[in-house]
């Protein structure tokens, strides 16, 4: 194909289309090798090094299309190592990104597939973002599938914080006792940065969290007595957050938690008034994930139900993990995400028009998912990759002046596989100088 940036488009009819009205492909595509003109109107323009600029600005782009009208899903084969990581190997594209996946999926035959490729094809590498589920706290472990597979590398979003400038974090865990057991979970909430932190409650003390009633907050407190000096949970309704923290409020609870209504990320919650004025509480307010909410009611309306929350402060900077990315480990006790990379925050490059025969103008994008952060991470592998190619390469220069031809017979133990359980030193050095030379 003769394209400046795309070296392959492969889409089947039956699955996909040629339009990408979501944006998604796009902002994936140029997060890993956008490469704006200086002048749009000149295929043949340098390249300008301004904000949405990809990692790899001069690399070309294998895509394959599975997406199909306006919806989130996709059309991807099951059989992964037959329909899909081939047709990028056909035409060299050897480190793959894809920022799709499951929930809840587990080992799923799709996970198998990309293990089955890439052991039977060592020279390819595919990033598969961890996702965005990392708010679902009650699981124990919320990474997508494929990504929980051996042989790829989960991507996991992280933040852009030196250590130097000391920034703190709260790490919050519920606390129950059932049938005289005690238990824990972590537990992660969207909080109101303009707000007090729930850390600020709790001073390095066990804050018991108890249901409003009505359970909407929508009116004054039935359970008034209950709430004094507690955390209290709610769910979001009809009413404004501005009419639950003033029922809180005037029952002095020490903070306020709103249950989500839809199984999605939940935002912070800011209470707006009848005048639409923000207005800030002298209490913390935040937010949590619907399923997280509706378990923690569940246990504190069930026999002898009470639940306590604790918290502490950890440092933030470039090895935390964000709030929003999934975690591990896998079911089968494997640490994932495998690396993670800055995931907030990130400009990249949008489309305009979702009418495909639209001239599209230049238009920039920040995002924070491990959707965007998978292909950020691709270019430095392949910098890895050639890192080592050159040392291999030298290595066996040298190998080659101090050992006599005879010793080329020896073999080096690859992979017990039956379709390549050894590779030989020629080929070994072969390749690598091969490389080595042509970059």
């Amino acid at each position: 194909m003769d394209h400046r940036k795309v070296i392959q488009y492969a889409c089947n009819s039956s699955n996909a289309d040629t339009y990408d009205k979501l944006g998604h492909g796009t902002l994936c595509a140029s997060s890993l090798m956008g490469a704006p003109l200086w002048n749009i109107s000149d295929p043949n323009s340098i390249i300008t090094t301004d904000r949405a600029t990809g990692m790899a600005p001069a690399a070309r782009l294998s895509v394959v299309d599975f997406h199909r009208g306006n919806g989130q899903s996709l059309n991807v084969p099951e059989q992964v190592e037959l329909d899909y990581l081939p047709v990028h190997a056909a035409v060299n594209a050897t480190i793959t990104s894809d920022s799709w996946g499951s929930i809840k999926g587990g080992y799923s035959i799709k996970a198998r597939g990309y293990d089955m490729f890439l052991w039977k094809n060592p020279d390819v590498i595919s990033f598969i973002a961890a996702g965005n589920s990392g708010l679902r706290a009650y699981d124990s472990n919320t990474l997508s599938t494929p990504s929980v597979a051996k042989n790829v590398m989960a991507v996991g979003a992280g933040y852009r914080i030196p250590a130097s400038l000391d920034f703190k974090a709260a790490v919050y865990t519920v606390h129950w006792v059932k049938y005289g057991i005690p238990s824990d979970q972590p537990l992660v909430l969207k909080e109101n940065a303009n707000q007090p932190l729930l850390l600020s409650v709790l001073n390095d003390n066990l804050v018991e969290m108890v249901v409003a009633d009505p359970w909407d907050a929508c009116s004054p407190l039935n359970n008034a007595d209950r709430i004094a000096g507690r955390i209290v949970l709610m769910t979001i309704s009809y009413c404004s957050i501005y009419q639950k923290a003033q029922a809180v409020m005037d029952a002095n609870g020490a903070a306020m938690i709103i249950i989500h209504d839809r199984s999605e990320q939940p935002s912070p919650p800011i209470a707006v008034d009848d005048d639409n004025q923000i207005v800030t509480f002298p209490f913390p307010m935040s937010t949590m994930f619907k399923e997280v909410g509706e378990n923690l009611v569940m246990t504190i309306n069930g026999p002898g139900g009470q639940l306590f929350i604790s918290g502490r402060e950890v440092n933030l900077d470039v090895n935390s993990l964000a709030d929003f990315s999934s975690w591990g480990p896998t079911l089968d006790g494997r640490i994932k995400p495998d690396i993670i990379a800055p995931g907030l925050n990130i400009i990249s490059a949008q489309i305009t028009s979702a009418n495909p025969d639209c001239e599209y103008r230049r238009a920039e994008v920040e995002a924070s998912t491990t959707s965007r952060l998978t292909p950020a991470a691709r270019p430095y592998v392949f910098l890895w990759r050639l890192s080592l190619l050159y040392v291999m390469a030298r290595s066996c220069r040298t190998w080659r002046i101090k050992t006599s031809s005879r010793a080329g017979s020896v073999l080096f133990h690859h992979k017990a596989h039956t379709d390549h359980p050894y590779l030989s030193t020629n080929l070994l050095c072969r390749t690598a100088m091969q490389w080595a030379t042509a970059w």
